[in-house]
């Protein structure tokens, strides 16, 4: 196997961990937000071994550094998608007083969550 292929297999890699993400994504779980994070920590990793190999000089096609621009572009995208929903997640459970696991499904938990409170 060349250096190459390594570079291939490790741009390869970190597209299946972002698949893996886009396909688990639930903006009203936080146990799927944190499964896309884990997703995504694993992503990035394959990407920073990927970028090391391609500073070394490893030689790589059109198309795998086409797939590491895009995929790097992406992947920036998902992590500050899956960080706002997780962050409302959690706000949202502190608010009504929910475990924080999940967003209720009764709208009318989260519009007197919202509503004034009194003293």
């Amino acid at each position: 196997m060349t250096t190459g292929d390594q570079l291939a297999e490790c741009v390869g890699r970190a597209q299946s961990h972002m698949q893996g993400a886009l396909k688990n994504w639930d903006a009203c779980s936080l146990p799927r937000c944190e499964e896309c994070c884990e997703l995504l920590r694993r992503a990035i990793g394959e990407l920073e071994s990927a970028w090391q190999a391609a500073e070394k000089g490893v030689p790589a096609s059109a198309a795998v550094k086409k797939r590491l621009y895009r995929l790097r572009a992406d992947v920036g995208v998902m992590v500050r998608l899956v960080d706002a929903a997780t962050a409302f997640c959690r706000g949202l459970a502190l608010r009504i007083g929910a475990g924080g696991d999940e967003v209720p499904g009764d709208p009318q938990a989260v519009l007197s969550a919202w509503s004034p409170r009194e003293a």
